[in-house]
């Protein structure tokens, strides 16, 4: 690891070093078959409620998932889910928006 991290300090590379360990963490997971899982919700979650999700997210994808969670407070309310390149949202807002479109067919 140190001889990694000096030749990116002497190819003035060091500011990939986030990203490299991400991707690294990626190629990590997809060898122990788990999907990284970046759940956003409007506020904390409880343990609970984490442990609900990561179950349900585990029988939706067939496997294990990490969770990865973030708070954004302009949600109303509800989850939204990226797993790979798919992604579920479930919050109020787009809940809210998809009934104003039924209605105005």
């Amino acid at each position: 690891m140190d001889n990694f991290a000096s030749l990116l300090r002497e190819n003035n590379d060091l500011q990939l070093f986030r990203q490299i360990e991400e991707e690294y963490r990626n190629i990590q997971r997809e060898a122990n078959g788990v999907s990284l899982a970046k759940v956003t919700t409007a506020s904390k979650l409880s343990g609970d409620a984490e442990k609900k999700i990561i179950k349900e997210l585990n029988d939706y994808v067939k496997g294990d998932v990490e969770l990865q969670t973030k708070v954004d407070e302009g949600l109303v309310g509800g989850v939204v889910v990226r797993i790979k390149d798919e992604l579920i949202d479930g919050s109020i807002r787009k809940n809210l928006e998809n009934l104003k479109e039924e209605l105005t067919k």
